[in-house]
């Protein structure tokens, strides 16, 4: 799973509650370096921040999308702003920040097919 934040913190709690389940996780800081990723790398989930300097998280699940390196029920969009138009089109689920980080748990399991296993 390749996690797309800028912000270090959010960045780590994702990754430290994803890898307590037993998912491998990346990270990358923006959206430019998750498509190089992608590129090197296949991921089957992908995590993207919606506000992130140079690109937008739709922008980069447009991309993923047309490069066919992800489909959109692979990927979600986190954001704390507006839900951008179309998201529909690119992204499986919008979560709001501040979020829950069961409610993000429980939709990347469910993505996946994959039974919710105890957060503790």
């Amino acid at each position: 799973m390749l996690i797309v934040e800028d912000d270090e913190a959010i960045a780590s709690v994702l990754s430290l509650a994803l890898e307590s389940i037993g998912f491998d996780t990346s990270h990358a800081r923006d959206g430019r370096e998750a498509l190089r990723q992608a590129l090197d790398r296949s991921f089957d989930l992908f995590v993207l921040d919606q506000m992130m300097p140079g690109m937008l998280g739709i922008e980069v699940a447009q991309q993923l999308t047309r490069q066919r390196r992800a489909t959109r029920d692979r990927i979600i969009l986190i954001t704390g702003g507006p839900i951008p138009s179309r998201a529909d089109d690119y992204v499986s689920r919008v979560i709001r920040k501040p979020f829950d980080i069961e409610e993000i748990l429980f939709t990347l399991c469910s993505m996946i097919g994959r039974d919710v296993p105890p957060v503790g």
